[in-house]
């Protein structure tokens, strides 16, 4: 059998109801809830920046980078500066 598509996968999250899809910090967030979090997600940019993002938005714009396909900084936002500020002023097609 085929595996399905990253895209149909995605959207399959929100099947998943209200089962828990990840706990953070004592937070538990549904899998419903974590589509939600991804469809809000605006992927039409060249590259989307998930540092220093709070862990469940981060992981619902890799989520959402992925199932785009668009690339995704994540930086350490405790490292350098320079990388972030290097990726911000990148031109488009650059990543």
């Amino acid at each position: 059998m085929a595996a399905a598509a990253p895209q149909a996968a995605a959207l399959d999250l929100g099947a998943h109801g209200a089962s828990p899809a990840v706990t953070v910090h004592g937070r538990t967030v549904s899998y419903r809830e974590m589509a939600q979090l991804i469809e809000r997600v605006d992927t039409s940019r060249d590259w989307l920046d998930a540092t220093g993002l709070p862990v469940t938005d981060a992981l619902a714009t890799i989520l959402a980078a992925a199932r785009a396909g668009v690339p995704v900084l994540i930086a350490d936002p405790a490292g350098p500066r320079e990388t972030a500020d290097a990726a911000a002023s990148a031109p488009p097609g650059t990543f």
